[in-house]
């Protein structure tokens, strides 16, 4: 069975942050304690059988699927981006209002690229994301759907 690297997803962080071409337009969240939920929705991997992939698929959900609480900081809250693997630039943020959608070109620490698109909505208090990556140097294409919601203000 062909192994894949599955990026772990970070939307929350990535897709919430500022970005100076959009910085009017986004949506921050608050600085706080979040609840994050993320699902596997979908995961295609070229030129595996279809029982190979329900193995793969199977094996994928612990790596991928969570439900944790996170503590954003003022700063990250302003800036995101921190969390994805390797380098990631914008090729477009078309957010507006709640709606999120957003387009990265992400270099791998391994020099390998892959894709990421952001849609859904977001606000200062919940957001609900479909991520999806397509990894240019295997082929796979992975899709999560990411929720969080505001819980208050991190412990000291």
């Amino acid at each position: 069975m062909r192994k894949a690297l599955l990026i772990l997803p970070v939307a929350f962080l990535l897709a919430t942050g500022a970005s100076p071409a959009a910085d009017g337009d986004v949506v921050r969240p608050r600085a706080g304690m979040w609840q994050v939920d993320v699902a596997l929705v979908d995961l295609q991997v070229p030129d595996l059988a279809d029982e190979e992939l329900a193995q793969l698929r199977e094996a994928a959900l612990p790596q991928v699927e969570s439900s944790r609480r996170i503590c954003i900081a003022d700063t990250i809250a302003r800036v995101g981006d921190e969390l994805v693997e390797g380098e990631c630039r914008y090729t477009r943020i078309g957010d507006r209002g709640t709606s999120v959608d957003r387009a990265l070109l992400c270099t791998k620490p391994s020099g390998d690229s892959y894709d990421m698109t952001i849609t859904g909505t977001a606000g200062l208090a919940q957001y609900d994301y479909l991520v999806r990556v397509d990894e240019s140097d295997t082929g796979v294409t992975a899709v999560t759907r990411e929720t969080g919601r505001y819980l208050g203000a991190c412990p000291n």
